[in-house]
């Protein structure tokens, strides 16, 4: 008698712990599967929209308005970059989309010629400066086709 009742107290309690594990299981999947659709909608998981006043606070969370504030934007990608994120984020302000600059350029001089190069270039895309030729000075001109034998290249 003392075995039946402790082999139905073991299936029982094996019973129990398999629902508890694969309801788990169940809820977070839902749940993930949740926020991607909120983030595909453009809405946080929260309900909140995720418009141009939500506030990334990591590399990870930039959303749709980067894309409306150039300067931030390349900045954003540069500084971004795998390369250099980790030791740029802490001179970005995410919530304020700002940089430091000043403090970021003596960081950068200790760092490798790339990521001094990458700094550089952030900051170049953030001022809207242009260290080459303008496009109007160089006008593009039409290549000829080496096979058109109706039209030779001069």
């Amino acid at each position: 008698m003392t075995d039946v009742f402790l082999t139905v107290c073991t299936v029982v309690g094996m019973v129990t712990l398999y629902t508890l594990v694969a309801g788990s299981l169940v809820v977070w999947v839902l749940r993930l599967l949740r926020r991607r659709r909120a983030r595909l909608a453009g809405r946080l998981a929260g309900g909140a929209p995720m418009g141009i006043d939500r506030r990334a606070r990591s590399w990870d969370e930039l959303p749709e308005w980067v894309s409306q504030d150039r300067e931030w934007a390349a900045a954003v990608v540069v500084l971004g970059s795998a390369s250099i994120a980790e030791r740029t984020a802490g001179h970005v302000d995410f919530a304020e989309r700002q940089v430091d600059w000043t403090g970021l350029r003596r960081s950068a001089d200790e760092w490798d010629l790339h990521a001094r190069t990458l700094v550089e270039v952030a900051d170049a895309l953030a001022h809207a400066r242009s260290y080459g030729p303008r496009n109007d000075q160089y006008p593009a001109q039409p290549v000829p086709d080496p096979s058109d034998r109706f039209h030779p290249a001069p």
